[in-house]
């Protein structure tokens, strides 16, 4: 942990030896890519010091046949979806290279997915079921809600002429997932194997961000 803090305040320092004073209405927009997914936010200066981000950000992700089972065939499907609107302040610590950040924001999706379906023929006793039969089994993941945010940002907050580019790392809180398991056949998922993986899944509410901005001076 010292480590860490050591390293922030090197950053912080460095950062702040090419800063320049930031002045109340001073205001920029900026493209950001990074943990988070992309998005687009407007900064602006509204007391001393004191800066504001509002913004919104996507994640669209989706990966097939990532779960493997040596014992049956399936199509697996994974994807994740998260959008959300968020509000940041900005408060610079060392000059103003090395930033702290709070704030949140409302994940209007949260979600992820996960699907399989049957590709071949299993066997139970003596009655064997078709794909068909069998059918796709679907957990669906949920974190829609309002999350708190801390963290720090690196470099200037505003471009000293046109351009510039800062860095983010801190994370999300995310509220307590909801958990559902759905079945169109005979893949199913018994009751005590739900409330485990309900149980397992409440454990993931931290939603690190390390990101990239890409900012314009407006």
């Amino acid at each position: 942990m010292k480590s860490v803090r050591t390293l922030l305040l090197a950053i912080g320092l460095a950062t702040s030896v090419c800063s320049y004073a930031q002045l109340e209405g001073d205001k920029s927009i900026n493209l950001h890519l990074g943990s988070q997914g992309a998005g687009v936010e407007l900064k602006y200066n509204f007391y001393k010091k004191l800066s504001a981000r509002l913004g919104t950000s996507i994640i669209p992700v989706e990966v097939k046949n990532v779960i493997n089972l040596d014992n049956f065939d399936t199509d697996d499907r994974f994807a994740a979806k998260f959008t959300n609107i968020h509000l940041l302040l900005d408060y610079p610590l060392i000059g103003q290279g090395f930033r702290f950040v709070a704030g949140g924001a409302y994940f209007l999706k949260a979600k992820g997915t996960i699907e399989r379906t049957a590709k071949e023929e299993a066997g139970f006793g003596d009655i064997t079921y078709s794909p068909e039969q069998l059918g796709t089994l679907t957990a669906d993941v949920d974190w829609k809600g309002f999350a708190p945010y801390g963290g720090f940002a690196f470099f200037r907050a505003f471009p000293r002429h046109r351009f510039n580019i800062t860095l983010d790392m801190g994370t999300y809180y995310l509220v307590a997932p909801k958990t559902r398991f759905t079945s169109t056949g005979m893949l199913t998922v018994d009751d005590k194997s739900q409330q485990q993986f309900q149980s397992n899944m409440s454990e993931y509410r931290w939603l690190p961000v390390l990101q990239l901005n890409f900012n314009f001076k407006l």
